[in-house]
């Protein structure tokens, strides 16, 4: 779960119920506001949060051997899916994964999120 917070007033907890370190926060000192968070309990990905990426690649092959597909993403009971397979869809790139990217744009403010 992505969660970003910024600004003042109170979050007790954002982190959703998916593991047993879910009620744990690690909030800084002070006041905090909630601008966006998403838990992924849905179904699929929310597209008016996040833009999964599609055959994207970087220029350097020895770093990026991967090319990245929506169909590669998923998400339910709280998660993520992020999914790698030994898979050549694009030349030099021997991999297929999923990667997304957040809709929402913020300059300043604390992130915090879940990752395994």
């Amino acid at each position: 779960m992505l969660a970003l917070a910024i600004g003042c007033g109170t979050i007790s907890n954002v982190l959703g119920s998916a593991s047993s370190d879910a009620n744990t926060t690690f909030l800084p000192a002070g006041n905090w506001t909630l601008t966006f968070d998403d838990g992924f309990n849905g179904s699929s990905l929310d597209t008016t949060a996040w833009t999964a990426d599609s055959g994207y690649t970087c220029d350097d092959a020895q770093t990026c051997l991967a090319s990245r597909w929506p169909e590669n993403v998923t998400e339910s009971v709280g998660y993520l899916h992020l999914v790698t397979k030994k898979e050549e869809r694009v030349a030099g790139r021997p991999y297929t994964t999923g990667g997304i990217r957040s809709v929402f744009t913020q300059q300043y403010g604390y992130v915090e999120a879940r990752i395994r």
